[in-house]
């Protein structure tokens, strides 16, 4: 990084958030470790634990960009001439692309868990909706007359069972050929937005 003065307190922080990342990238979540990473950007690991309380919080920094990255994938996968239903296949699909494609970064977002949920920044928490926030908005065009908390219910199981088919695939228990998962999820979106299906639901 050059010369230590010549760095302010910002500067240092997103050389460690972007070492972190590359540790991630690279080695999984397990590959963080504080010394390493202070070695990277040339500072002590006192100067590190200056600017994240814990490793925790590095990895959450980490964290928030990939669920940013996710989230704007996603989004442009929608198309305004698209119907509703066309646009949710269209996200699943381009969710199930991301995590393909950045294998590493997408599974720390969910093999990493805080000793205590309370220290999670406000702003980590907040953008851990706004993926659910872009599926219930075109949940809700879809089927205009589904109250607000059935639309809720619907959009986390569909997305339960996206997320289960990246997993499943990732870990190879399903399977790994990109086409084939692809088939997979759009497979299970054009069920699940049968309307029938979803009129079922709302009268059990």
């Amino acid at each position: 990084m050059g010369r230590r003065n010549d760095h302010t307190r910002e500067e240092i922080r997103e050389a460690a958030i972007q070492a972190a990342q590359l540790c991630i990238q690279q080695d999984g979540i397990q590959g963080i470790n504080a010394r390493h990473i202070a070695q990277d950007i040339g500072y002590a690991v006192g100067t590190l634990y200056q600017l994240f309380k814990n490793m925790d919080l590095l990895i959450l920094a980490v964290n928030l960009r990939t669920l940013k990255a996710l989230e704007q994938h996603v989004l442009a996968a929608c198309n305004s001439t698209l119907s509703a239903q066309e646009n949710m296949q269209q996200m699943a699909l381009a969710y199930v692309d991301f995590a393909l494609h950045n294998t590493p970064s997408w599974q720390a977002v969910f093999a990493h868990q805080l000793k205590d949920e309370q220290d999670m920044p406000q702003a980590y928490q907040e953008q851990r909706l706004r993926l659910f926030t872009l599926v219930e908005q075109q949940f809700k065009a879809a089927f205009p007359d589904m109250d607000a908390q059935q639309v809720s219910l619907e959009t986390r199981a569909l997305w339960a069972g996206i997320h289960g088919i990246c997993s499943l695939t990732l870990s190879h228990k399903l399977h790994d050929n990109e086409m084939t998962l692809n088939d997979i999820a759009h497979t299970l979106i054009a069920h699940f937005l049968q309307p029938e299906s979803n009129q079922q639901g709302e009268k059990s």
